[in-house]
């Protein structure tokens, strides 16, 4: 069996003849010839980009070969059709379109190539159809105009996108003509003198014809003029004290400012108009007078709580109204004013309170608490009474214990009797009376 096998140091390796000679044939075959028998079969099972990989690297092995070259342009034309049908059916159509393009290069006559192509033109072309169509519904000519042309330039001679043109310059005519009636309204308006309908008239032709050159004259100077009167405006509502009214009018007059600067896109004169110059004016004057209406506001809430004796809540929209406000501070202390005295007559009243009730010493802490932040007022009066009143009951008390003790009754029943004619609720006056009465009652009995 020395022909089946061979020794190698020693060993016997045994090799069977056919794989052998597979792969000493496999060996001899030049690459591209193996890239090219894959492309083959790839293609054949409708793996087309792999197909197409392998054609592309066979021809790069064998770049002469004739047959690898027809081979590979084929897979190329196939790899591009099969990518640009997946475009245009996803709505890539621009994109198909470009990938056709490429085929259509090289084979001017490649059927399916010119097939996708027009279908791709025809997706399109429905879509800016019905773009066109929607903006001739919503009076939008211009973006009619470009979807029509589109159209037109895809599918010429369209009879649906031929029929939108006219509907666009229908819609072009009607704004001239509307043009028209509003520029000779804003000539009326400035023969009359009036600006603000001047700018009126001369903003509507503008919006129907943009390219108006007395529309764009009228609305420059007409802006100008109404600002001005409206800047004038606004100072009076501040100066009656409207400041929301004039905060919001300040702001109307630095938006048409604003705007009109940036429809005559002019540097030099962004740079030198008094008017463009005054816009961060305006913007810091508003913001002050509408701070000043919100501080207004928080005041009025202060009063309404200081009303109904919700004093934290007045003294935190009080604290609001000083953070905004740069004309009512002095009303604003007032106010504060308002809480301190409220406050004061809240406690004057509690301390009063407990007076009705007896609880002279609850009532005496309150009174001292008033005295200390107001010396002058009532309550350092009433400190004073009610600290003799204090004196006197507790001399009259024990002057009663001490003539208790030593039996004399009558004296201290006296004593008591005095104590609970100043503080009908000291201590244990009460019982202390009540006890030596009956005590008394009950020796009288036994004399008898």
């Amino acid at each position: 069996m020395l022909d089946d096998s061979f020794r190698f140091s020693g060993k016997v390796l045994v090799l069977v003849p056919s794989v052998l000679l597979a792969f000493f044939a496999a060996c001899s075959v030049p690459p591209a010839t193996v890239h090219y028998d894959r492309a083959v079969e790839a293609f054949e099972q409708g793996r087309l980009k792999e197909a197409y990989g392998h054609s592309q690297a066979a021809l790069t092995e064998s770049p002469d070969d004739r047959k690898i070259q027809r081979f590979a342009e084929r897979m190329r034309t196939v790899a591009l059709l099969d990518e640009a049908r997946a475009r245009v059916i996803s709505g890539k159509e621009y994109e198909g379109l470009s990938l056709l393009a490429r085929v259509l290069t090289n084979h001017p006559e490649n059927s399916v190539a010119l097939l996708w192509q027009q279908k791709a033109k025809d997706q399109i072309a429905m879509r800016m159809l019905l773009r066109g169509q929607e903006a001739v519904a919503d009076s939008e000519p211009e973006r009619a105009l470009e979807s029509f042309q589109e159209v037109l330039g895809l599918r010429p001679g369209d009879e649906v996108a031929l029929r939108g043109l006219k509907e666009v310059r229908a819609i072009y005519d009607m704004r001239r003509e509307f043009a028209d009636d509003h520029d000779r309204s804003a000539l009326l308006a400035r023969r009359d003198g009036d600006w603000e309908r001047v700018l009126y008239h001369a903003d509507a032709t503008l919006e129907s014809d943009p390219a108006h050159e007395r529309a764009t004259y009228f609305a420059g100077v007409a802006a100008r003029q109404v600002a001005r009167k409206r800047r004038a405006w606004a100072d009076q509502l501040a100066a009656e004290r409207r400041f929301a009214a004039a905060g919001r009018e300040m702001l109307e007059v630095v938006a048409l400012l604003d705007k009109l600067r940036n429809v005559e896109n002019n540097p030099v004169a962004a740079a030198s108009d008094d008017l463009f110059q005054w816009i961060p004016e305006g913007q810091r004057i508003a913001k002050t007078w509408l701070d000043e209406a919100a501080a207004a506001e928080a005041m009025t809430d202060a009063q309404l709580a200081i009303a109904g004796k919700r004093f934290d809540q007045a003294t935190e929209a009080l604290d609001r109204a000083a953070a905004l406000s740069t004309y009512e501070l002095v009303a604003i202390n007032d106010l504060r004013g308002q809480i301190l005295d409220a406050r004061r007559d809240e406690r004057y009243s509690e301390a009063q309170f407990f007076e009705l009730g007896y609880d002279y010493k609850e009532a005496l802490e309150v009174y001292r608490a008033l005295a200390k932040d107001d010396p002058a007022g009532s309550a350092t009066q009433k400190v004073e009474t009610l600290t003799q009143l204090f004196v006197d009951v507790e001399k009259a008390y024990d002057e009663g214990r001490i003539a208790e003790r030593n039996g004399k009754t009558d004296e201290a029943m006296s004593a008591y009797r005095r104590v609970l004619s100043l503080h009908p609720r000291y201590e244990d006056t009460a019982k202390r009376l009540a006890a030596l009465a009956a005590a008394a009652l009950a020796a009288g009995s036994a004399d008898r």
